[in-house]
């Protein structure tokens, strides 16, 4: 399928409902009960050391917390993940550079990084993101790991004149997903379903565990004449705030050139 016949039919083939039998487990509203020897057992047996596909899943074992990839379509883009001193951090950052694609997966505790780490395998396998969703939880169901999560996912879409879109899906609410022109204004779907990405425009993703709102990241990325500052100054002034607030670190960032 070409890129511009993806551009058009993405959407409604995503929003397809699958047969019964295949509708994924919604995990959202599951209870969670921590048991450390269970969940180190089940590491174990799916051969897990935390450090999964690297460099594709950053999942809080990396050696540097950030790390940059050109993805297909040619962007830059920056993933930056780091837990708080003494904390475990809930996040997983899944990067597909050669399907421009990238997700946050959040969740509650170690036994749902495990199922975190899962999605993030089963998004670099499958193209179609129900389907992702379908086969981690089959895993996931599997080697009984238990816990709630969530995840935000973002594809990169080439139109038939070199356009580019964005195309996003969530479930739950453990991380959001803004496009902002250059002039730090939010940018809405088009009937389509897809942003219309053009340059000068700006992709962040961010965890809800850094507590920052569409606004905040607003006053965090504009210069006073009202324009953007650069993708280093904006990381450099995620992590301050994360940092005097003590709070995990999981975002990304991307600017359309």
């Amino acid at each position: 399928m070409t890129n511009s016949n993806l551009a058009r039919q993405m959407p409604v083939q995503e929003a397809r409902p699958l047969p019964m039998e295949e509708k994924p487990i919604d995990l959202i509203h599951r209870k969670t009960r921590f048991d450390v020897s269970r969940v180190l057992n089940a590491a174990k047996e799916i051969g897990s050391d935390m450090g999964i596909l690297k460099p594709h899943v950053l999942n809080g074992n990396q050696v540097e917390p950030e790390v940059s990839y050109h993805m297909h379509s040619g962007q830059k883009v920056l993933a930056h993940l780091e837990s708080a001193p003494r904390h475990l951090g809930n996040d997983v950052v899944f990067i597909n550079p050669k399907n421009d694609a990238f997700a946050i997966i959040h969740g509650e505790g170690e036994e749902t990084r495990l199922a975190a780490a899962e999605y993030g395998k089963a998004f670099d396998k499958y193209e179609n993101l129900l389907q992702a969703q379908y086969e981690a939880n089959k895993v996931i169901e599997k080697h009984k790991i238990r816990g709630n999560v969530s995840f935000s996912y973002a594809k990169i879409i080439e139109g038939e004149n070199d356009e580019k879109y964005l195309w996003k899906a969530r479930l739950g609410d453990g991380a959001t997903t803004i496009v902002y022109d250059e002039y730090g204004a939010d940018k809405k779907p088009e009937e389509s379903g897809l942003i219309r990405l053009e340059t000068g425009d700006r992709i962040v993703m961010i965890s809800k565990e850094m507590g920052l709102s569409s606004d905040d990241i607003f006053g965090l990325m504009l210069h006073p004449g009202g324009k953007l500052k650069s993708v280093r100054t904006l990381t450099e002034n995620i992590k301050k705030y994360a940092q005097e607030r003590g709070c995990s670190q999981a975002f990304i960032v991307m600017d359309i050139k």
